[in-house]
């Protein structure tokens, strides 16, 4: 009796052979079948080719957030939108370990805050204020250089 019992659960791991395939069952809505199934006829793919393009596809566009931002705002501007964000979605009990990363944060959101809550006319000569002082600084350092 023991013997013609099945097994449930996945069979032992192993190493993949190069352009092996495994099988891979997921429960989805039928909302997301119906568009898989759509997506999969128009392009003449099976509905398995199809979701494991799909896959392959979200990990392809990790890295895509952060250069978006750098090509629209600058690697400066960029790397505090990527902190800003990411500190916003920490775990409390994260600040805890890392609290010069907490303190950063605590500055830009209350700088984010307050630039927030300006009218377009505080709002522009802020800006300008910003920009004159980044062209003295420029000047600045341009004199120490020589």
């Amino acid at each position: 009796m023991d013997q013609l019992r099945r097994k449930f659960g996945a069979p032992p791991k192993r190493e993949a052979e190069p352009g092996e395939r495994f099988q891979l069952g997921i429960r989805v809505t039928a909302e997301l079948k119906r568009k898989l199934d759509a997506a999969a006829e128009q392009s003449g793919r099976s509905q398995s080719q199809e979701a494991e393009l799909r896959l392959e596809h979200t990990f392809d566009r990790q890295g895509l957030l952060s250069e978006v931002l750098t090509l629209a705002y600058g690697k400066r501007a960029a790397d505090d939108l990527m902190l800003l964000g990411a500190t916003m979605t920490m775990d409390p009990k994260e600040y805890r370990e890392d609290p010069d990363r907490f303190d950063r944060f605590e500055f830009r959101r209350d700088l984010f805050k307050k630039i927030r809550n300006l009218d377009p006319r505080e709002l522009q000569n802020l800006i300008l204020r910003v920009e004159s002082s980044i062209g003295f600084m420029r000047i600045v350092n341009k004199g120490k250089r020589k």
